[in-house]
Parts: C-alpha cells; sequence; structure tokens
C-alpha cells in the first residue's frame, strides 16, 4: 500500500519540544509527512518512543510502494526457538506502530486496522507454537510420527481479544 493520507488528518501538537524533534527526524520526508509524524508522537509517549526507535525502518517502509505487515513474520519462519522471542517482539512493535499510523492517518477503516491486528497476532501466535512444538518434539515429548508437524497434533489455541475477535487493542 502507498502511504497517502489526508493532510487534514494531521492531530494537533500536544507538546511542541517534541513534535519539533521528531519533525528534524525525517528531513527526507515531504513537509506535510514530517509534519504528521511530529504531531502524532507529541500526543503520544507510546508512539514517539516508538517513532524514535524505528525512525530508520519507517523510512523504509514509507518509500516501499506495498508494504505487506506480515511481511515481518515471514523471516521468522526459520528462527531458532531462542531468537524468535526478541525477533517477534520487534514485530509486534512495528506492527502496532504502522497499525496505528495507518489508522491515525485514515488510510485504513476501522474494521481494516482490527482486521490487520487480528490476523497479525494469529501469524505471531502460529509462529511461537509451531517453535515450541518443534523444541518439545525433540524432547520426545511428542510421538515422532507428528514429523515436526504441528498442525497434526490435535492442539488448538483458545484466545480473546484480537486474535480473532477483531478487537481494536494495540498494547497487547
Amino acid at each position: 500500500m502507498t502511504f497517502e493520507f489526508k493532510p487534514e488528518r494531521i492531530p494537533k501538537i500536544f507538546d511542541q519540544r517534541i513534535a519539533n524533534e521528531v519533525y528534524d527526524l525525517f528531513p527526507e520526508f515531504p513537509e506535510n509527512l514530517r509534519n504528521f509524524f511530529a504531531a502524532t508522537a507529541s500526543c503520544s509517549p507510546f508512539l514517539f518512543s516508538q517513532i524514535q526507535n524505528e525512525r530508520d525502518w519507517l523510512v523504509d517502509v514509507i518509500k516501499e510502494k506495498e508494504f505487506d505487515l506480515l511481511s515481518l513474520l515471514h523471516p521468522l519462519k526459520s528462527e531458532a526457538y531462542d531468537a524468535l522471542y526478541f525477533k517477534l517482539r520487534l514485530a509486534k512493535r512495528r506492527a502496532a506502530l504502522w497499525i496505528a499510523i495507518c489508522d491515525l492517518a485514515d488510510i485504513w477503516s476501522l474494521e481494516t486496522v482490527t482486521q490487520k491486528l487480528s490476523e497479525f497476532a494469529d501469524k505471531a501466535v502460529n509462529l511461537a507454537w509451531c517453535a515450541a512444538f518443534n523444541i518439545e518434539l525433540r524432547k520426545g515429548k511428542f510421538p515422532k510420527k507428528y514429523d515436526a508437524n504441528p498442525d497434526n497434533v490435535g492442539f488448538f489455541i483458545l484466545a480473546m481479544g484480537k486474535l480473532g475477535a477483531y478487537e481494536l487493542n494495540y498494547s497487547s
């Protein structure tokens, strides 16, 4: 998707110091986009910290013509169990930031926002389950007949909230 937003969606600046700091983080962006990020960060300590932490990633994603949110999870399929936790946290942080930005910029409808949250949560939980299953399979906790295929085990995951319920909640 191309990042195009309505300039009238720029929030009112709450903290001018933060707005100035974030505005200066993005010299390569057009002024209206710099103003959007600056004003958004000035209204939310969480988004301010995420925009600061993910500045380079945001620049790359904004330049992409067709960024797919689930692409944050694709490289993690082959990740070792020990590294997966940290990489899932990074992917979750980036997903939360991107979804919030697309929501605030009115690029996505409420239905799309909640759909993206649920889809991302579903894929992330599935990655974690597969990694945990394979560890337990190697320990002999599952019969070898499952041959590293967690879909054949008969387990299922019950969840509430955004996992399938399309609930709007960025923080969980």
